[in-house]
């Protein structure tokens, strides 16, 4: 027995098109991508110019170490600066230069650079001092 089968057009609203005009919809996107360059760029400055480490002894007193000391925190500072502002500019939407968001990309690549770099200079470090600890 064959019957008569009705081809329906799907529901407007599914296909993300308006009922009144049948044009698609657009959607506002929440702007993660802007959020997160600003919050990575104001963590590298933040981090670079805090202290990271201290120490206390009766005879040296009370030290503390951040990482504008040496050099790499400048560096890691001003890379941050780049990224922070490019996240600003962007979220506030403003036109940026065609190199804006190439050197951003680059400033967060050094920082994850130098990040990596630091993360292995420590390794070697941290098992010294626990042999030295061990038979010191």
């Amino acid at each position: 027995m064959i019957s008569d089968v009705a081809v329906l057009p799907a529901e407007p609203s599914r296909l993300g098109m308006s009922r009144q005009t049948g044009y698609t919809r657009t959607r506002t996107v929440p702007p993660v991508r802007e959020w997160l360059m600003l919050g990575a760029g104001l963590a590298a400055v933040i981090g670079s110019v805090m202290p990271w480490a201290k120490v206390s002894g009766p005879i040296l007193g009370k030290m503390s170490v951040s990482w504008v000391d040496g050099s790499d925190g400048w560096i890691t500072a001003g890379l941050g600066l780049v990224v922070t502002v490019y996240g600003g500019l962007a979220l506030r939407g403003q036109r940026t230069p065609a190199a804006a968001p190439v050197s951003a990309g680059l400033s967060a690549t050094g920082l994850l650079g130098i990040g990596a770099l630091k993360i292995a200079e420590l390794q070697p470090t941290e098992a010294d001092m626990q042999r030295a600890g061990r038979w010191g």
